[in-house]
């Protein structure tokens, strides 16, 4: 099969733009979960930590950013 002239991905550009999507990935991953812990924060320095705050840090900790990684990393194996 043909292609124009300059169409072709050379491996070096193909890995530059593989390095570009990481970047991409990892700053949507950071921002997100910058937006996200942003409120959960907020909350836990207004009640008393150990007796609302505190708990419910973890509990998001412990299910929400797990999920975030999971998408993203499906996302990026995924080529989206």
């Amino acid at each position: 099969m043909k292609t124009e002239p300059g169409t072709e991905t050379t491996g070096r550009a193909r890995e530059q733009g593989m390095q570009r999507a990481r970047l991409v990935f990892f700053l949507i991953g950071c921002l997100i979960v910058l937006a996200g812990n942003w409120p959960v924060l907020s909350l836990a320095n207004r009640i008393e930590p150990l007796v609302f705050g505190l708990p419910f840090l973890f509990i998001y900790v412990a299910a929400f950013i797990p999920g975030v990684m999971l998408f993203l990393y499906i996302a990026y194996r995924k080529g989206i």
